[in-house]
C-alpha cells in the first residue's frame, strides 16, 4: 500500500509540474513584448536591399523636430560623407542596422550653438543622414553642427563605432 501511495504521489507531482510549466511558457509568451521592427537586426544583405535606393539628397532646409525623429521607426540608417579628392567631391555612403539609436541619439542631443569670433572659413563637407524604415520611407536629418556650423566631428567620430558598412556606389 506505501508503494502504490508513493506512486500515486510522484504521479500527481509530476502532472502538477507539467501543468505548471506548460502555464508558464504559456503566460511567458503572452507577456512578452512583439519585436518591433526597430530592434529585429537586418542582415547585410537586407540592409544593403532595403538602403540601395537611398540617393544623398541635400540637408534639409529646416530642422526636423525631435517628436518626428524619436518617432519614425527606422529600421536603418545612411551616412552619406562627402569626400574631396583633388577638385572633385565623391560621395561615399554607409549603412547600418545596429546603429540605428546611435544615430537618433546623436542627432537630438546636439546642443545648437551660436557662431563665435573664432570660427574660420568652411572647410569640411557636411555629411548628411537618412533615417529608413522597412516601408522604405526616408527621413532627411540635419548633421550636428559645432559652434561654427561645422559637421561636428566628436558626434561623426562617435558613429564609426557602430557597425557600418560601405554601400555601392
Amino acid at each position: 500500500m506505501r508503494l502504490r501511495a508513493g506512486w500515486v504521489a510522484a504521479a500527481v507531482v509530476a502532472v502538477i509540474a507539467v501543468v505548471a510549466g506548460t502555464f508558464g511558457v504559456v503566460l511567458f509568451l503572452r507577456t512578452s513584448p512583439d519585436p518591433s521592427p526597430a530592434s529585429t537586426a537586418l542582415t547585410r544583405a537586407q540592409l544593403v536591399r532595403l538602403t540601395s535606393a537611398v540617393h544623398c539628397p541635400p540637408p534639409p532646409l529646416k530642422v526636423v523636430q525631435a517628436q518626428r525623429v524619436r518617432s519614425f521607426p527606422a529600421v536603418a540608417a545612411v551616412l552619406c560623407e562627402p569626400r574631396i579628392s583633388g577638385r572633385s567631391v565623391h560621395v561615399v555612403r554607409h549603412a547600418t542596422s545596429s546603429g540605428v539609436p546611435a544615430v537618433k541619439s546623436a542627432v537630438l542631443s546636439a546642443p545648437g550653438r551660436r557662431p563665435t569670433a573664432e570660427c574660420f572659413a568652411r572647410v569640411l563637407p557636411t555629411p548628411r543622414l537618412v533615417l529608413v524604415d522597412a516601408s522604405d520611407r526616408w527621413l532627411v536629418l540635419s548633421f550636428p553642427a559645432d559652434a561654427c556650423g561645422q559637421p561636428d566631428v566628436v558626434v561623426l567620430a562617435g558613429l564609426d563605432r557602430h557597425g557600418w558598412i560601405r554601400l555601392p556606389d
